[in-house]
């Protein structure tokens, strides 16, 4: 007898021979050192298969979650497998036990490894659905597959035909393994299952790992012997090659009934060519893509022929929908052509455009032409898409044969839900009023790209309901939320649309199709935002985000993280909970894999950032996602809002050059996005003009603020015209014409006087009455501050900080007028309205009180506020507002003769504060009084020369003529 094979060998271990067969193997074991000793290797191999200690047939029910109702289904040399019921989810899963390695990071490479199986969506391979770790174990929660497994399929004698569909569907199933990095390592027929409706399932990866370790060079001695590559016998790692040889194996025995059957017994030539090649000793020799392999494979199929392999019926009908037409009964000579789709053309088409139009030309509204090109680029393209990604998955499944019909079906179903959102812009689109053209950018966002279900990752995790009653239920239910959601686009929602999206909701619960429910929560969660309610909204989001992470739609889930940290960091101002919940945010879209909603999250960590004062922070986040984007397609918007923010946080942090460069960008798309006369341009430069003020460039300021004037005053004037009349007030204050600064907030006040109060309302005499403190004008400051904190009153909370703002600006006008007892009047009412937990807000009260203080001649008093001030201010508050606590704590430490102390605070103070590029004029203003107390310090303990430098430095930080320049010349003066 010839030396033993490695195939006879590993069926020898396995006990799979007759006894003859065994007979003679052992004869040649006895007789052949060659043969004992790849015996040997193989019992090896088959140890290292079984970590210490761990037992492949233990059947005690695992403690996994939520699960329930363990039942014990077999083991193997990589751990045990459990049937087991999902309470939550009313469904029955796999469980695998894995056991670990010895190695001490064994565990978390699984759980990575089996993050990235959980992402696999294809009909041909077993879903992912959870992973769970132990101290002990890695628990795999999988789909459980109604059927059995390819080698007891096999003895049901299936025909010829049956056998070629799943070996084609295998084929597809180890292709998007390999797409996605990873490799199986134990293709054989206990692992691929045949579900009841003759879909084959590649299963049970217990074995796989990532593609990437493994080009690393860790050794991989796993498997079963029977089916792995010779590379692998000689203890190569697994490999995309090696895969192609063991499902060629399985392949050869699906078709002549054992492993190793010569090939060339095989009848049809193009199979038999297909498994030769990829049983070829050589890696090199086989297949360079399983994809090719699956080609192949596909081809070698009777031409023509189109199989529905778990289709359903109301699949079949959407065909027609997708871009399908059918000639003749489905079977061998069948013909497809896929056509572009006659019901999405009928929803937006060059009549219904027009329509559109000129109702919307009816309403004169301005620049309708320029506004609605946009509108109806955006549009076509949307059509153009659709149309484009219905014909390409017909033909990709019924011309090529290179996508599965169940990818097909996924892809229809989620094409029906973009045409339903389409379709529901264009109703409002018909019946819209002059403010749906003006807000028509909010309302495309309710339009997902169609290209999106071009990717099968980005397809919904959930398939389509297989029972047609429910599929349309379903697409019922989704197209009456695309409605809904359009409408909420566009403003604030009333309480009968939240009843009637609180009664789908409850018909939902009913439907048990998860996707759908979490939709409607995550829109009644917007709803309750837009109206201001967020504690409802937060309870909204939350039911929402709990269905969207069991089912691992990490997509949803960042969006979901991110609605949840917006409500405690804007509206709540909770930082700490914003911030831990932007991190999940990000966890989750790094889970997805998408760089756009990666972006989308960094960007929300930069705006929480930026409220904070931490422009370095932001400034970190906003270059990360600048990077990032760099080779992305990112929708316009998205790209827009990017530039605008690195276009704050830089003018912010003093580089001016480079924040114009990138609103001016951000400006660009605005413009072309919306026309050069739309509302949203106008507040990009308002934005720029921001900038302008504070590089101190007030001409260039002026310019974009009267530009956005011009196009705010195309339409009735409102909130818009407002907020550009403040600011180009604040552009004449800073100018030094106060008189044509008033006139402009009176103008703007004359305006608000016929709107609602809002807080503009209370904004704009507050200025009004600021102003009016400066020109020292007491009985109309008095006036304006009064109105300021009535207005304050009626629209605001108790607790707002603008109306602590107003009475800390009485407060002041009062100090000015020495009339103390006022002032503390004040300064107390504004440390009431300040919430508890407002540490910044307090801080400037305390600050305040310090001041007051000190010109009463209350030193103790004054140093207790100023020191509790920069107590609650924290080790790291924004540079100004520290200066102002601690520059009055040096103040009353010096005239207290504390000298060393106040050498202290100014010590500290200088590890915040510094001149920069010299602009701001503020920040200077700070250290011109920080350099004046040091020189008053360093002149009291003896260092004289050091002095008077430091008050020279004190004395270039104010402008020539000033008073505080006034006083520091003449202390220098009379020290030289």
């Amino acid at each position: 007898m010839p030396c033993l094979t490695a195939n006879q060998i590993a069926e020898f271990v396995e006990n799979r021979l007759s006894n003859e067969e065994r007979e003679a193997v052992e004869r040649e074991l006895a007789d052949c050192d060659s043969c004992r000793q790849i015996l040997c290797e193989w019992a090896f191999t088959t140890q290292l298969s079984l970590p210490s200690g761990a037992s492949a047939d233990v059947q005690e029910a695992p403690q996994v979650g939520r699960l329930q109702e363990f039942a014990y289904v077999g083991a193997g040399a990589m751990g045990t497998v459990f049937s087991a019921y999902d309470p939550e989810l009313d469904r029955r899963v796999a469980v695998k036990c894995v056991h670990r390695d010895s190695g001490p990071n064994d565990g978390a490479r699984l759980q990575k490894e089996a993050v990235a199986m959980a992402k696999l969506r294809n009909g041909n391979v077993v879903s992912v659905h959870d992973v769970v770790r132990s101290e002990e174990h890695v628990f795999i929660v999988m789909e459980l597959v109604d059927g059995t497994n390819l080698r007891t399929w096999l003895e049901t004698s299936p025909s010829i035909v049956e056998i070629k569909d799943v070996l084609v569907g295998l084929a597809d199933g180890l292709t998007a393994v390999h797409s996605a990095g990873l490799v199986h390592g134990d293709i054989k027929p206990e692992n691929i299952f045949i579900s009841e409706d003759g879909v084959a399932k590649l299963g049970d990866f217990g074995l796989a790992t990532n593609e990437k370790r493994l080009a690393k060079g860790t050794p991989s001695l796993r498997g079963t012997p029977a089916y792995m590559a010779p590379e692998q016998l000689r203890g190569s790692p697994a490999t995309q090659q090696s895969d192609q040889f063991s499902l060629c194996v399985v392949l050869r025995e699906a078709l002549l009934g054992g492993r190793n059957s010569d090939t060339k017994k095989i009848a049809d030539s193009k199979l038999r060519s297909i498994v030769e090649r990829g049983l070829a000793e050589s890696p090199e020799n086989r297949f360079a893509e399983t994809s090719a392999l699956a080609s192949e494979l596909r081809a070698s199929r009777q031409p023509g022929r189109l199989r529905l392999v778990g289709i359903t019926a109301a699949a079949a009908g959407i065909l027609a929908v997708g871009g399908v037409a059918a000639f003749g009964a489905f079977g061998e000579n069948a013909k497809v052509a896929c056509e572009a789709s006659a019901e999405i053309a009928q929803i937006w088409n060059e009549d219904v455009a027009n329509a559109i139009s000129e109702r919307f030309a009816g309403l004169s509204i301005p620049h309708i032409a320029e506004r609605f090109a946009p509108l109806r680029r955006t549009l076509d393209d949307n059509v153009r898409q659709w149309q484009s990604q219905s014909i390409a998955s017909c033909q990709e499944t019924h011309v090529a044969g290179t996508q599965t019909e169940l990818l097909h079906d996924a892809r229809l179903f989620c094409l029906v839900r973009r045409k339903d959102e389409l379709g529901a812009v264009v109703d409002i689109l018909r019946r819209g009023d002059a403010s749906t053209l003006r807000e028509w950018p909010k309302l495309s966002q309710t339009l997902r790209a169609p290209s999106a279900c071009s990717s099968e990752g980005a397809l919904s995790l959930e398939p389509p309901p297989a029972d047609p009653a429910m599929r349309a239920k379903v697409e019922e239910g989704f197209k009456a939320l695309s409605q809904l959601e359009a409408a909420l686009r566009l403003g604030p929602s009333d309480k009968d649309s939240i009843a009637k999206l609180d009664e789908r909701i409850d018909e939902f619960e009913k439907l048990s199709y998860p996707s759908l429910l979490g939709f409607a929560l995550q829109l009644r969660g917007t709803a309750y935002t837009m109206n201001s309610d967020h504690e409802k909204a937060e309870v909204a989001f939350r039911a929402a985000l709990d269905l969207a992470s069991r089912a691992r739609q990490h997509r949803r889930v960042s969006a979901l993280w991110l609605e949840l940290a917006d409500i405690n960091g804007r509206a709540r101002g909770n930082e700490s909970v914003a911030e831990e919940q932007l991190q999940a945010a990000q966890v989750a879209a790094d889970a997805d894999g998408d760089d756009v909603t990666r972006i989308r999250v960094l960007l929300a960590r930069a705006e929480l950032k930026k409220t904070l004062l931490k422009n370095a922070e932001a400034l970190a986040f906003l270059t990360t996602a600048e990077e990032l984007s760099k080779g992305v397609s990112m929708p316009p918007m998205d790209e827009a809002a990017l530039l605008d923010s690195l276009s704050d946080v830089l003018a912010m942090t003093g580089d001016f050059e480079s924040g114009a460069k990138h609103g001016n960008a951000a400006l660009k798309i605005y413009r072309d996005a919306y026309g050069p006369n739309h509302p949203n341009v106008a507040l990009m430069l308002m934005s720029l003009g921001e900038m302008k003020m504070r590089a101190s460039q007030l001409d260039e300021a002026q310019t974009y603020y009267e530009e956005a004037a011009r196009i705010f005053g195309l339409e009735k004037p409102g909130t818009n015209t407002l907020l550009v009349l403040i600011r180009l007030s604040a552009v004449a204050n800073y100018q030094g014409e106060p008189e044509k600064a008033i006139a402009l907030i009176k103008e703007a006040s004359a305006l608000a006087a016929g709107l609602p109060k809002t807080i503009n309302t209370v904004t704009i005499e507050l200025i009004l009455g600021k102003y009016y403190v400066t020109q020292k004008n007491v009985p109309l400051a008095e006036e304006a501050l009064a109105k300021a904190e009535a207005f304050a009153r009626e629209t605001l909370s108790d607790t707002h900080p603008t109306l602590a703002t107003i009475l800390v600006t009485q407060a002041s006008l009062a100090q000015d007028n020495k009339d103390y007892p006022r002032a503390h009047d004040r300064l107390e009412a504004a440390r009431k309205s300040f919430a508890s937990d407002n540490a910044l807000g307090l801080a400037m009260v305390e600050t305040k009180m310090g001041a007051l203080s000190l010109a009463e001649g209350n030193l103790a008093l004054a140093e207790k506020m100023f020191a509790s001030a920069v107590e609650r201010r924290g080790p790291k508050p924004p540079a100004f507002e520290i200066g102002m606590a601690r520059l009055g704590l040096a103040d009353v430490l010096i005239q207290q003769k504390k000298f060393a102390e106040a050498g202290a605070v100014l010590n500290e103070l200088n590890k915040h504060i510094s001149l920069g590029d010299g602009t701001d004029r503020l920040m200077k203003f700070r250290v011109g009084e920080a350099r004046y107390y040091e020189a008053v310090v360093a002149e009291q303990q003896g260092r004289n020369e050091e002095a008077l430098a430091l008050a020279q430095e004190s004395a270039e930080c104010f402008e020539e003529g000033s008073a505080n320049r006034n006083e520091i010349d003449e202390w220098i003066a009379k020290r030289k």
